[in-house]
């Protein structure tokens, strides 16, 4: 009797059992969640039971950046950021982040260019997540205009140059502006000052020219002691030049010239060192006020060559350098690097951007 009833019980227990899996398969295939699985993990979690872990708590990011609007030409629109600590990739096309510099003993920051790309015609606003390797995060929003502008027949947009950096810190004197490295849409010097209302040098312009309050200070002197010496005045052609002050510059070059010829004698957008500042263009009477390398030939032209260093003043683009600089030479066009500086760079026999390139790397 008792082993009847246990094979009654057996039976109804192998029943329940097949009705109970079969009841999980069909689970299974209807929500798609493997009951097993989670048969399995219940069971775990009452015979060793676990603690929930702590969530990690995510701080805010450090940055420093300008909040002006921004103005663009082109289909995307650069600006400089820094961080205390170097940020993650972006994951989003529509923003890019490339590190330009990272922290030194002169330099506790990060610096980032941030470009945001697939700009339209109009006024625009971004968003802009950033996160860091430390899990810090926040936003920051970017806005600005894109103005319409015609591009000479043929070109769709003025592209940069391939494998090129990004230079951040235009406000060193060392900044390395050439074809293979280029500032960013928001870069402009401070303390800019007006050649001939504030420095009462010549110009030969109905624009102001403006330079940085450094150089002026030496190219005031410079042409003083010139002037002295040779009784002749130094005139200046032009000074600083906006990003898209250079967009049109080139994009005139380019309409007379073609671009292949353009890229030889004028900079495309952010590639140009007279967005730093702390270049000015020469003309004299000699050469009847014109950009021409004959400037080199007369007076002028030929006391700079010889002590334009001495008041911190190199010459960027000097004769028969066309394949180290990338462009024809240019004898009116010369940069501010300091005193020191502009000694050390001509006891190298370097070109400017091969010298400043060393001093980078070194």
């Amino acid at each position: 009797m008792i082993g009847k009833i246990l094979r009654r019980l057996i039976f109804i227990v192998i029943i329940a059992l097949f009705i109970a899996i079969v009841s999980l398969l069909v689970s299974t295939q209807i929500t798609g969640t493997n009951q097993f699985e989670v048969i399995r993990t219940a069971v775990e979690h009452v015979i060793n039971p676990k603690t929930e872990g702590t969530a990690k708590e995510v701080k805010p990011i450090e940055v420093e950046y300008t909040d002006n609007s921004l103005l663009t030409l082109q289909n995307s629109a650069t600006f400089t950021l820094k961080t205390k600590t170097e940020l993650k990739p972006s994951e989003n096309t529509k923003y890019e982040f490339f590190l330009s510099q990272k922290p030194n003993q002169d330099n506790p920051f990060y610096w980032y260019v941030v470009k945001v790309n697939n700009i339209g015609v109009g006024d625009f606003n971004q968003k802009i997540r950033l996160e860091d390797v430390n899990t810090a995060a926040g936003d920051i929003n970017i806005s600005g205009s894109r103005q319409a502008f015609n591009l000479p027949f043929g070109l769709s947009e003025i592209g940069d140059w391939e494998n090129f950096s990004y230079t951040a810190d235009g406000d060193s004197l060392l900044a390395l502006v050439d074809k293979q490295n280029k500032l960013p849409l928001d870069y402009a010097p401070k303390n800019l000052v007006d050649v001939n209302k504030d420095l009462l040098l010549y110009t030969n312009s109905s624009e102001p020219i403006l330079i940085t309050t450094e150089a002026g200070d030496a190219l005031r002197l410079m042409a003083k002691d010139a002037q002295t010496q040779l009784s002749k005045n130094l005139v200046i052609a032009s000074g600083y030049r906006s990003y898209n002050d250079q967009y049109k510059t080139y994009a005139s070059w380019v309409r007379q010239l073609g671009q292949e010829e353009a890229d030889k004698v004028s900079a495309r957008p952010g590639f140009s060192e007279h967005q730093l500042g702390t270049v000015v263009d020469f003309v004299d009477e000699e050469t009847g006020f014109d950009l021409t390398n004959d400037f080199e030939n007369g007076a002028l032209g030929r006391w700079l060559i010889d002590n334009a260093y001495k008041y911190g003043y190199v010459q960027s683009y000097p004769t028969n350098k066309e394949t180290e600089t990338g462009y024809l030479h240019e004898a009116w066009h010369w940069r501010y690097v300091g005193i020191e500086n502009a000694k050390q760079h001509k006891e190298s026999g370097l070109t400017l951007n091969q010298w400043l390139n060393q001093k980078r790397s070194s």
